[in-house]
């Protein structure tokens, strides 16, 4: 081989360096993909869109954790994860147990394996926990309403508030 030239063939040690880092560059790429509860985020799909306004008064707010996506499977690389995981982990288990037909089992039982750990791994970093508040508020017209979004506003019982309504979601906003 001349020099210069990298061995075509890994090592144990280097085949698993290169899964970790694979890996872990999926898991930190969908990171990305967090998906926002707060006033004053909107989906592209919720812009230029007319809603429904309601002036409302704060009656009780609560501290509260938002878990994950608001959306089951949003985090967008998970899918991806799971199958650079399960075609690395294919490979590292043929290469790293055996030989013979001990290396097709190996394939078999380490692509499946790594794939689920990887998109595991993906959706969670994408769907980080994050401080949020319950907001109750009494509509104008009588109605009580209460809200879950990110704590990206501060609210008091007895302030004026204003209830919006697009695309499906609700918010409150001064």
């Amino acid at each position: 081989m001349p020099d210069g030239m990298a061995s075509p063939v890994l090592y144990q040690g280097e085949t698993m360096n290169k899964l970790f880092a694979t890996l872990a560059a999926i898991a930190m790429l969908s990171g990305c993909a967090v998906e926002h509860t707060s006033s004053n985020v909107y989906r592209g799909m919720e812009a230029l869109h007319g809603g429904q306004v309601e002036h409302a008064s704060v009656v009780r707010v609560r501290a509260v954790i938002i878990q994950g996506s608001v959306t089951p499977g949003y985090g967008a690389f998970s899918g991806l994860a799971g199958i650079a995981g399960a075609i690395v982990g294919s490979v590292v288990g043929s290469q790293a147990i055996g030989g013979g037909r001990g290396r097709y089992v190996a394939a078999a039982i380490a692509g499946p394996v790594a794939g689920i750990v990887a998109q595991q791994v993906a959706e969670r970093a994408s769907n980080p926990s994050r401080q949020g508040y319950e907001i109750v508020v009494r509509t104008d017209l009588g109605r009580l309403v209460a809200i879950t979004q990110d704590a990206d506003q501060p609210f008091a019982p007895g302030d004026r508030v204003m209830l919006v309504s697009s695309g499906g979601a609700m918010r409150v906003t001064r």
